[in-house]
């Protein structure tokens, strides 16, 4: 019996895991204070509930714990959010004391405020708790019921997992009341959601529980068959309680072969399991398994003494399916004593309780029991009517028997059918394990060369070292001690030397696999191949080139690293970037983008190979350690420094993590080389290499969300060139230019329309302050309260319109105009009336632009003047950057085609639509 159960809210396949874990106090500290938001008099006490519920979750006296949550629930302030999480806990405590009703009861409730609030996902779950609770009550028609409702939920809501759970448990619930076809094809519902969407867990789970069919069809040998191997596999899982569920199923089954030795093994074990753990449901189930065993096997004496140990502790139990089983078994125990007045007795106990139960092959059996008891009290008309009776549930049993067979056929064939997804998946691992094997040969080849690289190194070294130990002898032996220490550093440089090589070797050796893969899989299309060989080809020669300066790198440590500075293009880099990490991201589901407003060439003087070693390193482990989501490099100049930031979507460290992140060989957790590879020597040289060029190297990280390492250079070692302009340049063009006097902010998400609009309002002298979301917009209003505020309206993070209800919230009073392609008049309408002081359409009126710009600032010459300058603006530069960028941009739209990423792909094209109407095009 595998009974999947989802808890509400969070985690799924736990089979009965409604116990409140720790998330559900934190869950309710955040709804609470969401909500102690409205107002301020609530706050002290919605506190305090949070931190009370949190307190009654520790409680290990659940009697204590429904005691407080009661005074919790009852408090006037409660929400129906917050009445759902204690009502839910309330629940878990009863279920942890196996008060079936009373949890049904809380659970019920649980649904009520769900169904009044609309909280479809609670209302589900709430529903299918119920019907665990009913199933273990033994009240399997109300377990249906409330399995059903829940179905019905989880089909408009899209989780397929959660369907097949709940049909399994139908399925369960069927099998309990002898409705052997519908429970089949319960199961048959839920393995093909498994096929599809579940993992082997789920399989071997649907396989046990078709055992259990099995058991019910009366074909016990072809359970112990399923059962046998199962039984190993929740071993190997560790699933210890799945373990003594299968050893229950073996005992049933041995029981009924009459190989009552091996029945008893069984169900001894899967007892001591349950009274380890204290499982009083499963323990009273055993313990009349263990009599039904006896009863069998000619011991009545031990029979009755387990049967009344299930009895005495069923008073704590609210199931009425396991007592029921329990008194029929005490009474065999006393029909074989014959002790008929008390065996009489238990059964009438008996089959009160499988009557409210309407349990068909119980009722059957008790029939045939009293018939057997009345001919003992030679009450021969009653034996008689017992007897018909008995007779009638037989007939009516072997009616059934085509359907019996035709469920014993189709339960075949849904096993065969699992037996093959199994194999299958055998077969797929396989060869995914050979295709592992054959990666690792290539990395072991290439670390044997390493090795023999290293060995020759180590030789010449020592050989140098001996030579100048001996020179030194001869010299002072007053120098041995000095010369051990120096041995002893030169052995630690050649550790760390070993360690170095193998991690800026593995990045290009990543891109190089990765590039080949794609052409060796045709996933390359014929026209691209030679791009694509190009890229192996870069990588490789960056590969020889780090094999060549190998020996530079020990320098690192001994402080001798010289710089090797040139003058160079920083786009250049930028687009190696791209095309070496794009591919990468592909390959794992995730997106690659690079972001700037940098100049088109933007010239440099730095040691190239140096900056790509932090850039690469940077984008390498972003990648390495992001499952889902993006990777950004992000280029800004802020300060007069060049800022190099990497941003990922990856697991993220904690503040102890951060603290070790940049230390020699160490990781953020030392689980990381085990779960994605690698020394942990590749930030530190990456520190250590900011270190020398002058710069630094900041990091920032939430554990689960993500981390950004940003590499800050100092834009001393920058070279002006064309769009970068010096501070004196600027002066010189405020002298000239200076037409308007004052502040303006500009936000839009296009970094080529912000250029270009920057570029027209510097010409006019405004201080021009820029953004490329809402949240900036709205930190730099906070800082320099411009006259006049321009909005893009769609923007990533914070839209136009957000925003500028921001502003005014935080007692804005200047100008706030509209900036967007959308220039319909009903849109133009709406932006007046909520709040924009007007409105500017993309591309840029310039006429009515300088007019707009002209009332709100001092202007020294006429509008007409105005206008002439700024269409006397140069914006070649510009307009070929903007060509250029079309190459990401492209790459981009690709992306989100081939993830089907609609939203950003709309999202994309509006921006690239009105970038390219700003220029012309």
């Amino acid at each position: 019996m595998i009974i999947k159960m989802n808890p509400i809210k969070i985690r799924a396949d736990n089979y009965l895991g409604i116990n409140m874990p720790c998330w559900l106090p934190f869950l309710a500290i955040l709804m609470l204070v969401i909500t102690s938001a409205i107002t301020k008099p609530v706050l002290a006490e919605t506190q305090q509930i949070a931190e009370k519920l949190s307190d009654i979750a520790a409680l290990s006296d659940k009697n204590t714990a429904i005691a407080e949550l009661q005074v919790l629930l009852e408090l006037p302030s409660n929400t129906p959010n917050q009445q759902v999480i204690v009502l839910t806990e309330i629940g878990n405590s009863y279920h942890a004391l196996e008060e079936f009703s009373k949890a049904i009861n809380s659970f019920e409730q649980v649904l009520v405020l769900a169904k009044a609030n609309n909280l479809k996902m609670i209302a589900a779950d709430a529903s299918k708790a119920i019907g665990i609770f009913h199933y273990f009550k033994g009240t399997n028609l109300q377990a249906v019921e409330a399995y059903q409702t829940a179905l019905d939920y989880y089909l408009t809501l899209d989780e397929p997992i959660k369907q097949a759970n709940l049909l399994n448990n139908i399925g369960l619930s069927y099998d309990a009341l002898g409705e052997l076809q519908l429970s089949l094809e319960s199961y048959q519902q839920a393995s093909k959601l498994y096929q599809q969407y579940g993992s082997e867990v789920d399989l071997v789970d649907i396989r046990f529980n078709i055992a259990g069919l099995y058991l019910s069809l009366k074909k016990y040998q072809d359970a112990i068959n399923i059962l046998k191997p199962l039984r190993q596999k929740k071993i190997d899982f560790g699933d210890h309680k799945g373990t003594a569920h299968t050893n229950n199923h073996l005992g049933i089954a041995y029981k009924h072969l009459q190989q009552f030795e091996q029945a008893q093994y069984y169900t001894r074990q899967a007892l001591q399991y349950y009274q380890e753990h204290n499982l009083d449901y499963f323990i009273i189930r055993e313990m009349a398994n263990l009599a039904s065993v006896y009863n069998l096997s000619s011991q009545p004496e031990k029979a009755i003494s387990y049967a009344e140990q299930a009895i005495a502790l069923n008073i704590y139990v609210d199931n009425n399916q396991v007592r029921a089983n329990a008194f029929h078994e005490l009474a065999q125990g006393y029909f074989l004593l014959g002790k008929i007045d008390l065996a009489i007795t238990a059964l009438n106990k008996s089959n009160s309780i499988a009557e409210q139960t309407q349990s068909k092959p119980l009722l059957t059996e008790n029939q045939g029991l009293y018939s057997l008891i009345y001919a003992a009290q030679h009450q021969h008309n009653q034996a008689a009517a017992a007897h018909k009776a008995y007779q009638v549930r037989v007939i009516q049993a072997n009616s059934d028997e085509l359907k019996q067979e035709q469920a014993r056929f189709e339960a075949e064939q849904l096993n065969l059918q699992i037996q093959q997804l199994q194999q299958n998946e055998k077969l797929s691992q396989l060869q995914t394990e050979q295709a592992e094997q054959q990666r690792q040969f290539a990395l072991v080849a290439i670390a044997f060369t390493l090795l023999i690289l290293f060995i020759i190194y180590r030789r010449m070294k020592e050989r140098e070292t001996q030579r100048d130990l001996e020179t030194k002898v001869k010299q002072r032996t007053a120098e041995l001690e000095l010369v051990a220490e120096q041995l002893t550093h030169a052995n630690q440089v050649k550790g760390q030397f070993l360690a170095n090589m193998s991690h800026e070797i593995r990045t290009p050796l990543t891109a190089i696999i990765g590039q080949s893969e794609a052409i060796i899989h045709d996933e390359i299309e014929p026209q691209s191949l030679t791009k694509e060989v190009q890229i192996i080809h870069d990588n490789s020669l960056h590969l020889l080139k780090l094999v060549n300066d190998i020996l530079d790198l020990s320098k690192i440590e001994a402080n001798k690293l010289e710089l090797e500075t040139q003058e160079y293009d920083l786009n250049q880099s930028l687009v190696e970037l791209a095309n070496m990490f794009t591919q990468q991201a592909k390959n794992k589901g995730l997106v690659f983008e690079i972001n700037h407003h940098l100049a088109y060439p933007f010239i440099i003087s730095v040691d190239r190979l140096r900056l790509n070693q932090i850039l690469i390193n940077f984008c390498s482990n972003a990648i390495k350690f992001t499952k889902h989501g993006r990777v950004s490099l992000n280029i800004v100049i802020e300060a007069n420094q060049l800022h190099f930031k990497v941003i990922d979507t990856g697991i993220g460290m904690n503040e102890s993590q951060i603290r070790e992140v940049f230390d020699c060989f160490t990781q953020a957790d030392n689980t990381i080389s085990r779960r994605f590879g690698g020394t942990g020597l590749g930030l530190f040289l990456s520190a250590q290499l900011a270190e020398v060029m002058g710069g630094d190297i900041e990091v920032e990280s939430t554990l689960g969300k993500g981390s950004s390492f940003t590499f800050i250079f100092p834009l001393a070692a920058v070279k002006p060139s064309v769009g970068i302009t010096s501070p004196a340049d600027n002066n010189t063009k405020d002298q000239y230019n200076k037409l308007f006097s004052g502040q303006i902010l500009v936000a839009d998400d296009h970094p080529d329309n912000l250029r270009l609009i920057e570029r027209l309002l510097t010409n006019l002298g405004l201080e021009v302050f820029s953004a490329i979301n809402g949240k900036q917009a709205i930190e730099l209003y906070l800082q320099h309260q411009p006259q006049l505020i321009l909005l893009d309206i769609q923007m990533p993070e914070m839209d136009g319109i957000i925003a500028m209800q921001k502003m005014r919230e935080q007692g804005c009073k200047q100008a706030i105009y509209a900036l967007t392609a959308n220039a319909m008049d009903y849109e133009i309408k709406n932006y007046l009336a909520i709040g924009f002081d007007g409105h500017l359409n993309k591309p840029l009126e310039r006429s009515k632009f300088i007019a707009t710009i002209a009332k709100y600032y001092d202007a020294k010459v006429a509008t007409s003047e105005a206008l002439n300058s700024v269409n006397a603006v140069d914006l070649s530069d510009l307009i070929r950057e903007f060509k250029s960028n079309l190459v990401n941009e492209k790459k981009q739209l690709q992306a989100h085609l081939s993830n089907n990423d609609l939203v950003n792909l709309k999202s994309q094209i509006h921006r690239l639509a009105g970038a390219a109407a700003m220029f012309g095009f």
